[in-house]
């Protein structure tokens, strides 16, 4: 199937696959100089080491990512476990996108009593609805005062149903009362304004599955082949996987994939067999429709790195 992506794409799976192992292996290589940053002997580091320090992860993260990005074009559960490094560094940093990463691909337990998830909804109902500034007693990063990361963590939050039946009315105050509702920021590589995640955070939470494709995912599609157009002008860099922009965007195929998960794969599959009707088959649109399924389907890691059920795992 990856390779019938690629073609369909009219990309060189060669140009893919390099780029997959480029971005790969320079995410190691920073890794490996970030590990050689000691503190010094009282455990302190001083304001330029610690700046180099957050330079570091930041390629560590975006290269992770892109190579994902590349590689659910190839191998969905390979691009599962980039994302999912990209995902636990960006959450450790305090960037709910990381959050998103973690639920998009089987990498977040849905358990009520963790309390980082319990912490998360805190620190979104405070900085979704005030502004930078307001008293807290919450230790809230930075990043989370940022629309945008407001976005992928309610949308995360949303889609994990036990933990969502547990914070329903929290959670639904926020997506009905905050300014972010009919906001127009715009919101990841796409630039989609915010109140489309928060239309999709809402149909996840209330389980509005009827017309999921159409009405919550087609501003995203259409927005994608709009982008996918633009790049194909340039037909050199886009048949050798260079042009500038995000191929295997994970915006899209993210929330295809938590909706799979929320709904069940077969709600979505027949949704995408109505429309397949419609438009040109096998095209570019239904992949990323394919592909967010098909990357629903990865089992969670366990909490030693193997993949177990989900009865022992997310107990």
């Amino acid at each position: 199937m990856s390779i019938e992506h690629l073609l369909r794409l009219e990309i060189d799976p060669s140009a893919a696959r390099n780029a997959v192992r480029f971005f790969e292996s320079y995410a190691k290589l920073i890794q490996d100089e970030l590990r050689d940053l000691r503190p010094t002997p009282d455990g302190n580091q001083d304001e330029q080491t610690e700046r180099y320090r957050s330079l570091l992860t930041a390629d560590i993260v975006s290269s992770y990512r892109v190579a994902g990005q590349w590689a659910l074009l190839l191998d969905v559960r390979q691009a599962a476990r980039l994302f999912q490094q990209s995902g636990e560094l960006l959450r450790t940093s305090g960037h709910a996108f990381g959050l998103f990463l973690l639920a998009s691909t089987g990498g977040l337990f849905d358990t009520p009593r963790d309390g980082r998830l319990q912490h998360d909804i805190a620190v979104l109902a405070q900085v979704s609805q005030s502004g930078e500034g307001t008293p807290s007693s919450l230790r809230i990063s930075p990043a989370m005062y940022h629309p945008q990361q407001q976005a992928y963590l309610l949308v995360a939050l949303c889609a994990l149903p036990r933990f969502a039946a547990v914070y329903r009315d929290r959670l639904r105050e926020i997506c009905l009362n905050s300014p972010h509702r009919e906001g127009g920021t715009p919101v990841g590589s796409l630039g989609l304004p915010i109140r489309h995640y928060w239309a999709v955070a809402q149909a996840l939470l209330d389980g509005e599955s009827e017309r999921f494709v159409r009405q919550q995912l087609m501003p995203f599609i259409n927005r994608y082949m709009d982008n996918v157009i633009s790049a194909r002008s340039n037909r050199h860099l886009w048949n050798n996987a260079a042009a500038p922009v995000d191929v295997g965007d994970i915006d899209t195929i993210g929330i295809v994939s938590v909706a799979a998960r929320r709904f069940g794969v077969e709600v979505i599959r027949s949704q995408t067999r109505q429309f397949d009707l419609e438009i040109e088959p096998r095209s570019v649109e239904i992949m990323l429709l394919e592909i967010g399924m098909e990357l629903s389907g990865i089992r969670p890691l366990g909490r030693h790195g193997n993949r177990g059920d989900d009865a022992s795992d997310r107990g």
